[in-house]
């Protein structure tokens, strides 16, 4: 592939968390993955910089304590404007008992500088954000994990995604039953996604 694809393990990288507005004149193009049609949105930060993100956009299917598979393919275009379910994990600073949470939640999330991408994003490299979290807690929804200012001013494709946590994620009986690590098995099936669909 043409990207350098860079995995950080729980490393923080915070940038100031402003306002943004949604941009009408530019509307990101539906973009045709492997198992269907996505559209996403573009977005100006406070930098006055344009933001193409597509939020939200299965990557795998999983049925509890069972490796992940490839989601059911579309034809509709899927509304990737805003992000999918947090994993199950108990409440915490990053995850409040407010949130969305299913466990229906492995999807990821796409974060292009607009002006970039029009050149042509294949030439882009790609940082692939993995949160950390002891694996029993976190997010890619979580606003320490912004995407959007790293994409921009460092000129990359940022991806971040969700894997199952803590018993859902990690329990195993030491048996073909559950043989645990099934949220490690989503990192994996999330990188498969991002080799199949980066260039896209």
């Amino acid at each position: 592939m043409a990207h350098s694809t860079l995995v950080s393990l729980g490393i923080l990288i915070t940038f100031p968390l402003a306002c943004c507005s949604t941009s009408s004149a530019n509307v990101p193009p539906i973009v045709n993955t492997t198992y269907g049609p996505v559209r996403g949105e573009a977005i100006v930060l406070n930098t006055k910089k344009t933001l193409i993100r597509y939020l939200g956009i299965p990557f795998a299917n999983a049925n509890r304590f069972e490796a992940p598979q490839s989601p059911k393919p579309w034809t509709n275009t899927v509304d990737a404007t805003s992000f999918g379910k947090w994993c199950p994990q108990n409440p915490s600073v990053i995850m409040n008992s407010t949130k969305d949470i299913g466990e229906q939640c492995l999807t990821i999330n796409v974060f292009r500088p607009e002006d970039k991408a029009q050149q042509n994003p294949a030439l882009l490299p790609v940082l692939l954000w993995i949160y950390g979290g002891e694996f029993s807690t976190g997010g890619s929804a979580a606003e320490l994990y912004n995407g959007g200012y790293l994409a921009t001013e460092g000129e990359v494709m940022v991806v971040t995604f969700n894997y199952r946590l803590g018993v859902l994620g990690f329990l195993s009986t030491g048996t073909k039953e559950i043989p645990g690590n099934f949220g490690l098995l989503d990192q994996v099936e999330a990188m498969r996604w991002v080799q199949k669909n980066i260039e896209r």
